[in-house]
């Protein structure tokens, strides 16, 4: 069996930390755990000595890929299992890593999935990480990316690959950007759904907005435009692309409705429930998923969530799209091509 190190990346972690490595250590296989504290002003590094790990502090905060990298040159396994400092890795977890790679010399990467009973209460939180549950549970078995929430990769290609983008300096999308590298490069990375974590962390509707506009969508809009490379899994699959075209003609549909002639509205008010119906339809697979673990009002809320959702996926693709455009094309440039035109 190939050994293991796992390296958890923690900043002002200290209310989740301690449940994250209570359930590694009673592992019975213990493999190698690295702490790294990336500038934490909390109780986080007491908290570390409570358990068998090895702690690395950083001076500062410097972000979650740069703290893994340095987590990764630390580690003395033939595996790195990267976990977040609030994803508790559920029971035989380590031994099914090790099984597979065992089983399976081609296997570079595995990536897990969250669990469907998530630790915090309420709507938000609840629709949120049951959202990630359904969406890992149905993606592709040969992934295109990878997952540092529970994500495994061999020692030896994580550290040819480069490691972590360390110009991420917040959680953001470096762990899509290392899969996309480790993809191109042709790393062969498994999806292994009943490899589960639980997610400790609460959601909010503002933290749910700033991570997928801010953190997510738009750095990955411009990471896709960039490398030309647009994989129809996980989060960017058919369903999802038609969920957004249908939410966004809706709303533009129900916007305009005001303006619009007295003969217009009741057409374009028709037109709207009939996009957003349309969207519902085409999701029921994940509204079914929740109704059988959280019942009809719950179900209700999220679906309104979940439209939500697309909406603002939809306004970061247009922002990511915005930005890369004016990276990719600079307005002096612009400008001397426009400077030229007038001059024939």
């Amino acid at each position: 069996m190939p050994t293991i190190s796992i390296i958890i990346p923690a900043y002002n972690a200290q209310t989740t930390l301690r449940p994250v490595l209570e359930a590694i250590c009673s592992q019975q296989s213990l493999a190698e755990v690295v702490v790294v504290d990336d500038g934490s002003t909390d109780g986080t590094a007491a908290i570390c000595a409570e358990f068998p790990v090895k702690l690395l502090s950083l001076p500062r905060n410097a972000g979650p890929a740069h703290a893994r990298n340095v987590g990764a040159r630390a580690a003395t396994g033939e595996l790195l299992l990267f976990l977040d400092a609030d994803t508790c890795l559920a029971a035989g977890g380590l031994e099914r890593i090790a099984a597979a790679f065992a089983a399976d010399p081609g296997l570079d990467g595995l990536i897990g999935a969250y669990d469907d009973q998530p630790a915090a209460p309420g709507l938000i939180p609840a629709y949120r990480n049951l959202l990630h549950c359904y969406i890992h549970r149905n993606a592709r078995h040969d992934a295109s990316t990878f997952w540092s929430g529970c994500g495994v990769i061999r020692a030896e290609l994580f550290r040819q690959a480069g490691g972590f983008d360390e110009s991420y300096r917040r959680a953001s999308i470096e762990d899509l950007e290392l899969g996309y590298r480790l993809h191109r490069g042709g790393a062969r990375i498994v999806m292994d759904p009943a490899l589960e974590v639980k997610h400790l962390k609460r959601w909010t509707l503002r933290s749910m907005l700033v991570c997928d506009v801010r953190d997510r969508g738009v750095p990955w809009t411009q990471l896709i435009l960039r490398q030309r490379f647009m994989p129809a899994d996980l989060n960017l699959g058919l369903t999802q692309r038609l969920s957004v075209a249908g939410v966004f003609g809706g709303v533009l549909l129900l916007a305009g409705t005001p303006r619009a002639p007295d003969g217009r509205r009741l057409e374009m008010l028709a037109g709207a429930a009939v996009l957003l119906s349309a969207v519902l339809a085409i999701n029921r697979g994940f509204y079914s998923f929740l109704y059988r673990r959280r019942g009809l009002r719950f179900t209700a809320g999220a679906a309104g969530l979940h439209l939500l959702f697309y909406f603002y996926n939809g306004v970061s693709f247009l922002v990511g799209l915005g930005c890369w455009a004016l990276k990719s094309h600079p307005i002096r440039a612009l400008r001397r091509r426009v400077s030229a035109m007038d001059a024939r």
